[in-house]
């Protein structure tokens, strides 16, 4: 006879709804939980059995045939390849939920300077963070995009809609790069 699943009791339904919201309302993250947060939320907690269903990168590694799909993009402007290339990274994102993308043109120094600015905002003081936290807008940082659902990560994002595109002072100021040193085409 198969095990039955049992359904968490209303009580603990409110205490974790209770502790994400307690969470959120911080707008700290998960640094936030260092400085501001007594108790570890019970969200954080992983059962034996929701951690013997999530294999770690680690796991994944050791699998001799774990690759990283690469989208090419040379040649997405000519419309014989630009289906093939839209369709690889289609798979790709329902396969694996990422993807490399190469030969994309984008200099190296933007690369750097983009997680340059990443790194820059999160190592400011949680006060100058708490003004883009929320889960909405142009521009959000949020902890953990399910809170709710079994085994969450500990992971702080910081996000921007690019469309339409941001003017620069919607972004973090953090972020904003010189114009000087980054290259439009």
């Amino acid at each position: 006879m198969a095990e039955m699943e049992t359904l968490p009791r209303k009580e603990e339904v409110d205490d974790v709804a209770k502790a994400v919201k307690a969470l959120e309302d911080t707008k700290a993250g998960i640094q936030g939980l260092v400085t501001g947060i007594v108790k570890l939320p019970p969200f954080f907690y992983m059962s034996p059995e929701v951690l013997h269903d999530h294999p770690t990168l680690t796991d994944l590694y050791l699998h001799t045939d774990f690759q990283v799909p690469i989208i090419d993009l040379n040649g997405v402007l000519d419309p014989a390849q630009h289906k093939e290339i839209v369709e690889k990274m289609r798979s790709a994102s329902e396969e694996w939920g990422f993807f490399q993308v190469i030969n994309h043109g984008i200099p190296q120094h933007v690369l750097k300077e983009a997680v340059d600015g990443v790194r820059r905002f999160h190592e400011q003081p949680r006060e100058v963070k708490t003004t883009y936290y929320g889960r909405t807008g142009m521009v959000r940082y949020y902890t953990n995009y399910g809170l709710k659902s079994k085994g969450v990560s500990w992971i702080d994002t910081l996000a921007c809609v690019m469309a339409p595109n941001p003017t620069p002072e919607k972004y973090p100021f953090a972020c904003r790069v010189k114009h000087d040193r980054i290259c439009f085409y």
